[in-house]
């Protein structure tokens, strides 16, 4: 993706919570495109197909509402605007890319560092393997039930380094649990390889 210094971060949840900090910035020019929201599609079924989940078809609308948040997130440093004011019914997976060097990031090396996760997925306790290891990112990314997918890219020169914002809005959401199941939930959504 770059060929100079390079930090990514990741975040994902179907939960809202609220961050109270004040943007730094404006937003980020925004650089979604057709090629990119193909690369995500693509990018997604493909580890999608190895966990026996059906495609995900592009949602025009969820595309318009990841925009927005994309415009957002990119007004705070890194990833600490996290999912504040995510609508409900939604399920989210955020990535933050910097570099020294310009260049855009792709939505694959988004997914890609989301699917990573799948090394600490217990199948058996639904839980990672490491506490300190996260794992929505792979479970909304494979999430069975899921059906929509609408991404986003934001890029520019930040204060420090050139930043990608990468933002997919998911629905019906992953990493939900209905009347407290999460052996049934998971069991049903996220299938073993």
């Amino acid at each position: 993706m770059y060929t100079a210094q390079l930090a990514i971060i990741a975040i994902a949840a179907t939960i809202v919570t609220v961050n109270c900090l004040d943007p730094i910035r404006g937003p980020l020019d925004d650089k979604t495109d057709d090629t990119f929201q193909q690369d995500c599609l693509q990018s997604t079924n493909a580890y999608r197909s190895q966990h026996h989940a059906p495609g995900l078809t592009i949602d025009q609308s969820l595309v318009t509402y990841a925009k927005s948040r994309c415009q957002l997130i990119s007004q705070y440093q890194d990833l600490q605007h996290g999912h504040a004011g995510l609508a409900g019914g939604t399920g989210e997976n955020l990535a933050w890319a910097g570099s020294s060097a310009p260049g855009v990031g792709s939505c694959k090396s988004a997914i890609d560092e989301w699917y990573n996760e799948v090394q600490y997925y217990d199948y058996n306790t639904y839980q990672s393997t490491d506490p300190s290891k996260q794992i929505g990112h792979f479970t909304q990314l494979v999430w069975k039930s899921t059906t929509r997918v609408g991404c986003a890219r934001c890029y520019g020169k930040g204060s420090q380094w050139y930043e990608t914002y990468v933002v997919c809005d998911y629905q019906p959401p992953g990493n939900f649990v209905v009347n407290g199941d999460t052996a049934k939930a998971y069991g049903e959504n996220v299938l073993k390889p």
